[in-house]
């Protein structure tokens, strides 16, 4: 029984990151305007079209599963704060 629920647990940790991640991805992509991206990419010497989508594709998806970590992490904290508080 203890092997289902940690199962459990962990579909449901994996299943967090992949929504926060996609939203955080989607957030980002549409405050970031076309130039910002060119520019970004000249400031590590990236040209070509191809090559431009690739380096930002990559740094928007790092940073949108740094930032869902992070928030899974601070959900985690909380979770376990509420608890220990409501318990004594």
């Amino acid at each position: 029984m203890k092997v289902i629920k940690y199962f459990l647990i962990a579909v449901g940790y994996l299943v967090a990151f992949i929504v926060i991640t996609f939203l955080v991805a989607q957030i980002s992509d549409s405050l970031i305007s076309d130039q910002q991206i060119e520019q970004f990419a000249r400031y590590f010497g990236v040209y070509g079209i191809e090559n431009i989508l690739d380096l930002y594709f990559d740094t928007s998806m790092i940073t949108s599963s740094i930032i869902a970590i992070l928030i899974i992490c601070l959900c985690r904290i909380y979770i376990c704060w509420r608890t220990s508080t409501l318990t004594k």
